[in-house]
């Protein structure tokens, strides 16, 4: 009797043991165990290095007009009372802000024991990454076209949905997949494809086997699965890792101080590239600065001056409808944002809780911002600050 209870007590403890450890493998899990992405979410993830060279660059620092940005005025849209740009990055809980004006950088804080050195999870502002390696990969592979269907690279694919040799990379850089994809609304939710591709180990799984709602071109939506499958057909295109290709032809290219890391999932060990690319605030501005030369840092080209023109040129602006509903009115172009407003020029990269990295052509200006808290309830100040240095540089002349 003690003998076949004891079967069945140990029976059970190792069903009950394999359960547990089924369930914690399990996407659905990971979602309900970890919740809202958190921006120290680098430490969550498997990740892979993005090194650095061992020549960094600096930016000329100059502290001149420190004391008067901390004094410039905001317009708080709810209350409707201005607040100075300290007030401002204390309400959204800002763990770094960078300003570069003219190449020289003239202002810089950290916060909450947050430094120069400080990695901090961008969260999509990785999709305009992934889009600027899509320009160093399709300048580095010329045969290679923007309208070719993307089962041309991943063949694996043409058994799936028949969507799928329709979509094109230039879709998937215009938000037009038309693949279904489900967001968080409300409890109900928790397992709706936002989360669980955000928390997959294998996006690639995940993705192929998808349903379209809408043909491929025909509808934009903003969703994680057209960052993805760029940089799955630009992992088959440049036949190597999306984190070695990016070190190689941009990161040890413009003088980085610092390594970066980027997410991937453990099965396929593909890039997060809609979410997860971590980096110091410095080492970002120096992709505005990128952004801000053209392409080219000092003299080297990195990027197609083609691409920067086609992806965030004045032009390529122009006429477009805003596609959220703010003061700004805001739209999107291949993975960056814009404001619809005069004056037209001016973009940024826009991730969860207050990531951002602004560029200011016109005004030579870039500022970098991250965050704990989204800026959805405040000014999106940026081009408000830019243009109150210009105007403060003008004056003193």
């Amino acid at each position: 009797m003690l003998k076949s209870q004891y079967l069945h007590w140990s029976g059970l403890f190792v069903c009950i043991t394999t359960t547990i450890f089924l369930l914690s493998c399990s996407t659905q899990f990971r979602v309900v165990r970890y919740k809202h992405p958190n921006i120290d979410d680098y430490k969550l993830f498997v990740k892979d290095t993005i090194r650095k060279e061992n020549v960094a660059y600096h930016f000329p620092v100059s502290r001149n007009l420190a004391n008067y940005i901390d004094t410039i005025k905001l317009n708080h849209p709810v209350s409707g009372k201005q607040i100075t740009l300290t007030e401002y990055l204390t309400q959204t809980e800002t763990k770094a802000f960078l300003i570069i004006q003219n190449d020289t950088l003239v202002y810089e804080r950290y916060f909450d024991g947050y430094s120069k050195s400080s990695i901090h999870c961008t969260f999509s502002v990785s999709k305009s990454i992934t889009s600027m390696i899509a320009g160093a990969a399709l300048g580095t592979y010329p045969n290679v076209q923007i309208n070719d269907p993307i089962t041309t690279f991943i063949p694996e694919l043409r058994k799936k949905h028949p969507y799928f040799q329709k979509l094109t990379l230039k879709d998937l850089l215009e938000m037009k997949s038309g693949l279904s994809y489900s967001t968080f609304q409300n409890w109900t939710d928790v397992f709706c494809d936002n989360n669980m591709i955000y928390y997959t180990k294998d996006q690639k799984k995940y993705i192929a086997s998808s349903n379209f709602k809408y043909q491929p071109g025909e509808k934009r939506q903003y969703k994680s699965y057209d960052p993805i499958l760029v940089a799955w057909v630009l992992e088959n295109i440049t036949h190597k890792k999306i984190s070695d290709f990016f070190s190689e032809a941009i990161w040890k290219k413009i003088g980085t101080e610092y390594d970066a890391y980027w997410s991937v999932d453990e099965r396929s060990g593909l890039i997060k590239a809609s979410s997860s690319f971590h980096c110091t605030a410095i080492d970002l501005a120096k992709i505005g600065l990128l952004y801000l030369k053209g392409g080219k840092y000092q003299e080297t080209e990195i990027i197609p001056a083609s691409w920067i023109e086609y992806t965030v040129g004045v032009e390529m602006f122009r006429g477009k409808k805003p596609v959220i509903d703010t003061w700004w009115r805001p739209s999107q172009n291949f993975f960056w944002w814009f404001s619809t407003l005069e004056p037209i020029g001016d973009y940024y990269a826009d991730g969860y809780k207050g990531q951002f990295l602004y560029i200011n052509p016109n005004l030579k200006t870039i500022i970098v911002k991250f965050s704990d808290v989204g800026d959805e309830l405040h000014d999106m100040p940026f081009r408000k600050i830019s243009e109150a240095l210009a105007a403060r540089a003008t004056n003193q002349k």
